[in-house]
């Protein structure tokens, strides 16, 4: 059988919800149809915000944002916000493209947690970073490398979409991995933001060599690592570049842990506006296609 990833559809949704302005509200299908569970009924939040800093002054007890030990002040504000997301389709679309969602979910489920033999062309290969913020500390660690196909055979099926494998910095410095490399392994399937994800990988066969040779090894990475740079925003010429990452995040400076996915340029450029790399502006996705 032949799949393509439904659940990393971006043209689905749109949802106003403010954790979704950098990215211009586009959301993935998975994180609202799964995640969140909010199409149709929609979801209510609570904003909080403060006075004091809305009007561009200091808070009375020193804090620099909102957080946890607000409530109680005269000038804390706890808002209580409704949000729906919208259907960027039509609905006649809608119930065509949902039968396909479901298609990949039971899929999805026959293989999640399972050892699958893949087959796949290495299309790109990057280190694999993740961000720990803590009230006092920020680190930035490196998490091996993750390798990207654009498509794969996995067991007696096809992946036609994007997919990748997590390996370790040794895998890396012996296997020497570039584009256009051509590889079979076993790997457990697993699903991570919508993504597809092999982990453990074993038994690896390296079917054929990539004419160029590896960019990326250990020691590369760690260099990397001191000179990214993080941007709060995802710019569509980014996300296209071969020295940008995306980076799990875990924010640990609220008494709940928020997770998400940063943004970090490993040539250390300041700014996208300003990337030698790649000239233009930093337009987003859909301002690009127009």
């Amino acid at each position: 059988m032949r799949y393509q990833n439904e659940f990393k559809r971006m043209d689905i949704f749109r949802c106003r919800h403010d954790s979704h302005e950098h990215f211009e509200y586009k959301v993935s299908a998975s994180h609202i149809l799964d995640r969140k569970q909010c199409f149709p009924n929609g979801c209510v939040y609570y904003r909080w915000r403060c006075k004091l800093f809305e009007k561009g002054k200091p808070c009375i007890r020193g804090y620099n944002y909102v957080g946890r030990l607000c409530p109680g002040c005269p000038h804390f504000i706890d808002e209580k916000v409704s949000n729906a997301p919208e259907l960027r389709i039509s609905a006649k679309e809608y119930e065509e493209w949902i039968e396909r969602y479901r298609d990949f979910a039971a899929w999805v489920e026959k293989k999640q947690n399972r050892e699958a033999q893949t087959l796949g062309v290495v299309s790109g290969i990057k280190p694999r970073f993740q961000r720990f913020i803590y009230p006092k500390q920020d680190n930035l660690r490196l998490r091996g490398f993750q390798i990207s196909f654009s498509e794969a055979f996995v067991d007696m099926d096809h992946l036609d979409d994007d997919c990748y494998a997590v390996v370790s910095g040794a895998f890396q410095d012996r296997w020497q991995l570039a584009p256009g490399a051509r590889m079979e392994f076993r790997g457990t399937f697993t699903i991570n933001r919508g993504r597809v994800v092999f982990e453990k990988i074993h038994h690896v066969e390296m079917v054929e060599r990539a004419e160029e040779p590896a960019e990326w090894n250990a020691s590369k990475a760690l260099v990397a690592r001191t000179v990214a740079t993080g941007f709060d925003w995802q710019p569509a010429k980014c996300l296209k570049c071969k020295y940008s990452v995306l980076a799990d995040v875990e924010d640990r400076r609220q008494y709940k842990v928020v997770e998400r996915r940063q943004l970090f340029c490993l040539q250390g450029v300041p700014h996208p506006d300003v990337c030698p790399l790649v000239p233009g502006k930093s337009i987003g996705e859909d301002e690009c296609q127009k």
